[in-house]
């Protein structure tokens, strides 16, 4: 957002895995969303804090989007009528949810916008997770693969229309630093240029960023074996990164 809301999830008892969403703000302070449920997370805002997404119940996975006007609201089902689904991201301009869909198979990526439903990102395969999406929704990043091997993506959607809305061109940028075996995407610019996260493989745990121009590269870490360092947010511009080093109780 646009750094006046913070979203997240509480609870009010320790060992009560019964969460609460929650929408902070300085006027009004840490408010919890109205939703009835024994378990609600808060997993995106969008830009002017307005429109909040998140999930509904532990088992029986529901995703929902949340206006304070309207309250909130179910984001529906795929066209096969998967029910489980996680939003893990909404976009800047609060018009595009993105996360993923339970199925025998694995995890299925989805895109969801109010005016056309919720639809299934063609291309991306099984086992996606950790989707971000820029600030217009024509981008998204994430991870996808095995347990063993994933493999960071980025999606660029090319039309905004009925037809050809989920016509789009998958991007995988390449070796991971070190030679890492897995990459997951922490944030994603606001322009789509640039994603930040965190590589991990034998040599540890290393943040990386991504971007158009100069492709993926390592961030670093305190020492050169053991230890890790995340990247976990990034500028619009792509300009910054923030994140951590942690070595032992160091951070």
């Amino acid at each position: 957002s646009d750094g006046s809301t913070v979203v997240g999830n509480s609870r009010h008892e320790v060992g009560n895995s019964r969460g609460r969403a929650f929408r902070w703000r300085a006027e009004s302070g840490m408010v919890q969303l109205d939703i009835v449920s024994d378990f609600v997370t808060a997993n995106g805002v969008s830009g002017d804090g307005e429109v909040v997404t998140g999930r509904i119940n532990a088992s029986n996975a529901r995703g929902y989007v949340w206006t304070e006007a309207d309250g909130a609201s179910a984001i529906g089902e795929t066209p096969n009528h998967r029910n489980l689904v996680q939003p893990t991201d909404i976009s800047g301009d609060g018009r595009t949810i993105v996360g993923y869909t339970w199925t025998l198979h694995g995890t299925e990526a989805f895109l969801y916008e109010e005016d056309f439903g919720m639809q299934i990102v063609p291309g991306l395969g099984d086992f996606v997770n950790n989707l971000r999406v820029s600030r217009d929704g024509t981008r998204v990043a994430g991870d996808q693969g095995t347990s063993t091997v994933r493999n960071l993506f980025v999606w660029t959607r090319l039309g905004r229309t009925e037809d050809d809305r989920l016509v789009g061109m998958v991007t995988h940028p390449g070796d991971r630093p070190g030679g890492a075996a897995r990459a997951a995407p922490s944030a994603i610019s606001a322009d789509g240029s640039t994603v930040v996260g965190q590589s991990s493989g034998a040599s540890g745990r290393e943040a990386f960023v991504w971007s158009d121009e100069h492709g993926m590269r390592g961030l670093g870490r305190l020492r050169p074996v053991g230890g890790e360092s995340r990247a976990q947010g990034v500028t619009g511009d792509g300009a910054m990164v923030v994140g951590y080093f942690h070595e032992g109780t160091r951070f």
